[in-house]
């Protein structure tokens, strides 16, 4: 085991050390690790931006998904306060506003609406006393669309999300 020199000495030992190349302060980072550096952030991009977009479409999903709970509550309090079901927006409006991109819905039939934040279309089918309710996206894909029942008659309901990796279930309100 070496000594380490006094200072006098200091350069001589530096010298011995680095095996003949005189030692010197690094200035910067070398190519491996920069390369090193680049690869972990690879990874964990490759792991992160999965995982954020999974969390938006779920976000997204769950605005809809309100709407159309907002829509099954109107059209059962629709059914129970005048003893039928709406025949369009304008009938469901005077129970509850259902807000879109252009402002609350109206009209005599139930025409395809837009979300408010504009990522879902949805369509209510149906009449008397049974509605199906869909949402669909051309953003998020097919398997993060919405699709629910009501029927005002037994007073059934039911809301059904995709998952992202499969569709959602047909609900059933019998």
């Amino acid at each position: 085991m070496q000594k380490r020199p006094s200072s006098n000495n200091q350069r001589s030992y530096r010298t011995r050390i680095n095996a003949g190349i005189p030692f010197r302060s690094r200035d910067g980072f070398s190519l491996s690790e920069a390369l090193i550096t680049v690869v972990i952030i690879a990874i964990l991009s490759a792991i992160a931006i999965p995982s954020y977009v999974n969390s938006l479409n779920k976000g997204r999903q769950s605005d809809a998904a309100t709407v159309v709970s907002q829509i099954q509550s109107g059209i059962q309090a629709h059914a129970d306060e005048f003893l039928a079901g709406p025949g369009g927006w304008s009938d469901l409006s005077r129970v509850t506003s259902v807000m879109t991109s252009g402002g609350p819905a109206s009209g005599p039939g139930f025409a395809a609406i837009q979300t408010q934040s504009g990522e879902y279309t949805i369509t209510v089918t149906g009449s008397g006393s049974s509605f199906v309710i869909q949402a669909t996206t051309s953003r998020g894909g097919p398997n993060w669309g919405i699709a629910a029942c009501v029927n005002t008659a037994s007073g059934a309901s039911q809301l059904t999300r995709g998952s992202g990796s499969a569709p959602a279930v047909t609900p059933v309100c019998s």
